[in-house]
């Protein structure tokens, strides 16, 4: 999905592109594995504590997405 989403945005390197999600095991594991940065969102479902058991560690982990405009 990381390479489909890449091809759609036209841009070859995966370098300056950050995924944004709120499922550690899904988003951010897969973003990582891909070379995405990852923020993990509080809002949704996932939590810090979930990520850090699966040995998974976003770039950034925000409250909100109102965080990232600030």
């Amino acid at each position: 999905i990381y390479e489909a989403a890449m091809r759609r945005l036209g841009h070859p390197d995966p370098k300056g592109v950050l995924m944004v999600g709120d499922q550690p095991l899904t988003d951010i594991d897969g973003a990582s594995r891909f070379g995405l940065d990852a923020a993990l969102v509080l809002t949704g479902i996932g939590k810090v504590e979930d990520a850090r058991r699966a040995g998974i560690t976003p770039t950034y982990v925000v409250r909100a997405l109102a965080e990232m405009l600030s």
